[in-house]
């Protein structure tokens, strides 16, 4: 039987996802052990290299399935020419990190330039052709018989919470959007860290309900990569 391995927020913090995998009972060489992302691989940390080799692996075994974060969008806005917010993510947002795995030692620190996107965007494709192809394939959300899967929130604000946006899903807080009582599916989310909603702010587990289970432990800031298992009946 297949088993489903969920994490979000990893931040290109691979020593601390490998660790969150292995935990869990993760075997790479399993073939029944699917690795699902709930975005935001990359930013912040300092391994993204290796944490998109990792990715990659998965991609070629054909043993990985996620929805689009964020911070994903951040590289997939430079890759398709959209410089509009890329000198912002970079300077507030820990794009830098991910930028530098390509870019030339002379332009670190130089990021203003559309020549110097252009440049970093070519090295990035050719270099992980295989992790950006895979990133523009994402959707935005995954709906399974018992659970929904989504970066940041679904809307229930829309009559068909199946119309959300893209831009809603990965961008908004599901703890801030009322989850209606009728709604029989369990929604998973990563994007906020939960110390946020632990009183003392520096506890990074799971919290879970009935309606609602957020998984991202704040790994760039001092916490840890979450991971959930399900089976595949379970899902």
């Amino acid at each position: 039987m297949k088993k489903y391995f969920l994490f979000s927020d990893v931040h290109a913090m691979y020593d601390k996802l490998m660790t969150a995998l292995l935990d869990a009972g993760f075997e790479i060489d399993n073939p029944n052990h699917i690795v699902v992302s709930l975005g935001d691989m990359l930013d912040r940390g300092d391994q993204g290299h290796e944490v998109i080799l990792f990715l990659e692996s998965m991609i070629k075994r054909e043993r990985i399935l996620g929805v689009i974060g964020n911070h994903d969008m951040f590289l997939l806005d430079l890759m398709h020419g959209d410089y509009q917010n890329t000198f912002f993510n970079i300077q507030y947002n820990g794009f830098d990190k991910t930028v530098d795995l390509v870019n030339k030692p002379e332009y670190y620190g130089i990021y203003n330039s559309a020549n110097t996107f252009k440049e970093v965007a070519y090295e990035f494709d050719k270099r992980y052709y295989s992790y950006v192809r895979w990133l523009e394939s994402l959707p935005h959300y995954l709906e399974f018989d018992n659970h929904v899967l989504v970066h940041g929130a679904i809307n229930f604000y829309l009559n068909d919470w199946r119309n959300t946006t893209k831009h809603f899903a990965v961008w908004s807080y599901q703890s801030r959007v009322v989850i209606p009582l009728y709604f029989e599916k369990t929604i998973i989310v990563g994007h906020e860290p939960t110390r946020r909603l632990f009183g003392n702010g520096n506890i990074d587990d799971i919290i879970q309900n009935k309606q609602l289970i957020m998984i991202d432990g704040g790994a760039p800031y001092g916490g840890k990569v979450n991971v959930l298992v399900f089976k595949e009946n379970e899902l």
